[in-house]
């Protein structure tokens, strides 16, 4: 039997808190929200943590993802299996969203479903999406990686997402630029509650620096947490480089 994955902790900064209020507005007024961010910044860890306490799933999508393709993902995401028949799908995923209340339905990186595509099969997608929600009346979440809320407005698509935006009631954009103070801080307190600033500005600087952001911060984090229970010692910023240096650049190995 597959054994189910642990959900990872999450540490509550300034940007999950946004995220959690986004989500929370959108199930309170069945609302078409857009969420937009780089990749890394939580978006889809505090999406799966809102879950555990609010009526709702998730449905991750894939490269070249297709209208059909994005009907038996949700179809079986909410009800556990899907057929062959686009029809059927369709009207499996409305009976069972005619079911539910105060549901959330979360469609998680969405952008996959524009990228590199065929525009009318883009809008194919993104038209089956607006369909539903207005059909089914549940709050929908569409979560953006690597798009800014600018990006949606004024790309290729930029006409026929007028559409979704005038029905979007609470988006979020979260900015683009990784936040010291409020991002990085509380994740480092959350390891060594007792930090100096040059602990604090090394972690900045690997989760800066590196495509994953918050993940790779939390990465490195806990690299070094279970360094220090085999060798002793505490987490530093020298050994937070040291590490980072090995795992990134190859290089040598802490000295003990």
């Amino acid at each position: 039997m597959k054994t189910v994955k642990e959900l990872e902790p999450l540490i509550a900064t300034h940007t999950t808190g946004e995220i959690t209020k986004t989500l929370d507005i959108t199930r309170a007024n069945d609302f078409f929200t857009i969420i937009c961010g780089k990749t890394g910044r939580s978006k889809t860890l505090t999406s799966l943590h809102w879950l555990q306490h609010n009526p709702g799933t998730i449905a991750r999508c894939r490269t070249g993802f297709t209208r059909p393709r994005l009907a038996r993902l949700i179809t079986k995401t909410l009800t556990g299996s899907a057929t062959g028949s686009n029809e059927a799908n369709d009207q499996r995923i409305i009976d069972f969203l005619d079911t539910q209340d105060d549901y959330t339905l979360i469609i998680d990186e969405a952008n996959l479903l524009i990228d590199n595509q065929n525009p009318q099969k883009a809008k194919e997608s993104l038209n089956y999406l607006r369909d539903i929600w207005d059909i089914s009346g549940v709050g929908l979440v569409m979560i953006f990686t690597n798009y800014t809320l600018k990006d949606l407005k004024h790309g290729i698509l930029g006409d026929f997402l007028e559409q979704f935006r005038g029905r979007s009631g609470y988006n979020l954009q979260i900015p683009e630029r990784l936040l010291k103070k409020s991002e990085v801080e509380p994740i480092v307190k959350a390891y060594v509650p007792g930090f100096n600033v040059k602990l604090l500005d090394k972690s900045y600087e690997i989760a800066a620096g590196g495509d994953g952001k918050i993940r790779t911060l939390v990465k490195y984090l806990n690299l070094a947490k279970k360094y220090v229970a085999d060798h002793g010692g505490s987490i530093t910023a020298d050994l937070m480089d040291a590490l980072h240096e090995r795992y990134d650049g190859g290089g040598e190995w802490p000295e003990d």
